[in-house]
């Protein structure tokens, strides 16, 4: 492949790539302030209510903990990308 097609491909893989950061920075805000709730709920709340808390949390670590290990996946690809289309454009 020679630059005139790879640039625009690694032009989308960016754009694309920077939406899931601003994705994955609103989720986190969202679970930070689940989060608080459910640290609240906690606290104030009674043993039954602690219990619905605590599941309530594992869930949302869970979503969380796979969210971070996609982006991680589709930045390690792009990263991958990018560094096979430097090696390309030297060897070139």
């Amino acid at each position: 492949m020679d630059a005139a097609i790879l640039g625009p491909i690694l032009g989308v893989l960016t754009l694309a790539l920077l939406w899931l950061r601003q994705d994955f920075t609103a989720m986190r805000g969202e679970l930070r302030e689940e989060l608080s709730e459910l640290r609240r709920e906690m606290q104030e709340g009674r043993e039954s209510d602690r219990s619905l808390a605590a599941l309530r949390h594992e869930a949302i670590m869970a979503i969380l903990r796979d969210h971070v290990e996609r982006l991680a996946r589709i930045e390690g690809r792009a990263e991958g990308r990018a560094e096979t289309r430097e090696q390309t454009l030297a060897g070139s």
